[in-house]
């Protein structure tokens, strides 16, 4: 990522980011062991969808949610650049301030960063999410049985709290920042 924000431009594909986490490998402990972000996980999922469907994650992001829910003013980036008037900014801890990162390449973060959105355009997607609209049932049944992650606290249900508030079910607006994020539409394993 170092590389990526020194030359936003920088033409890093999928395949880069792979072999250099390969490389590192030594770095990650065994799987079940400790639970840990990285964006390659995100491209490693992003290289799948293109070779089991034969399209670009974008295109089947595009066909299989956007429209679907009706979000038009979503997209999936392709280009260096953000549409119109848009400006992206990044945290420099050297400077400790924001820079512009308006321009990148966005095929760097793959599937782990290149989607755009506006906030009307979040609502569906939220309710979508935390009620499993684009899910067959029985995945959607397995998604909310599924095992919180260490150190997290218990999810909220689906039927009350964040999920409730943005799907228009109910009045509760979420309590924190972070009940925005997906881990929270599924019910913990009790």
């Amino acid at each position: 990522m170092k590389d990526w924000y020194a030359h936003p431009k920088a033409d890093i594909t999928a395949q880069d980011t792979i072999e250099r986490s390969a490389k590192k490998v030594a770095q990650f402990e065994p799987p079940g062991q400790q639970t840990v972000y990285t964006n390659t996980n995100y491209v490693l999922l992003q290289e799948i969808v293109r070779k089991v469907s034969g399209e670009p994650l974008g295109d089947r992001i595009d066909e299989g949610i956007l429209r679907l829910l009706g979000m038009d003013d979503s997209f999936y980036a392709t280009e260096d650049g953000l549409p119109g008037t848009l400006q992206g900014y990044s945290w420099d801890p050297k400077s400790k301030g924001f820079q512009n990162k308006t321009v990148l390449n966005p095929a760097v973060p793959g599937g782990a960063g290149e989607m755009g959105s506006t906030l009307a355009d979040l609502r569906p997607y939220a309710k979508a999410l935390c009620e499993g609209d684009l899910l067959e049932p029985q995945t959607q049944k397995e998604r909310l049985e599924s095992d919180p992650m260490e150190g997290t606290r218990p999810s909220l249900d689906t039927d009350k709290g964040w999920c409730s508030w943005v799907s228009g079910a109910g009045t509760t607006a979420p309590s924190s920042p972070s009940a925005a994020r997906c881990s929270t539409c599924r019910r913990s394993k009790r």
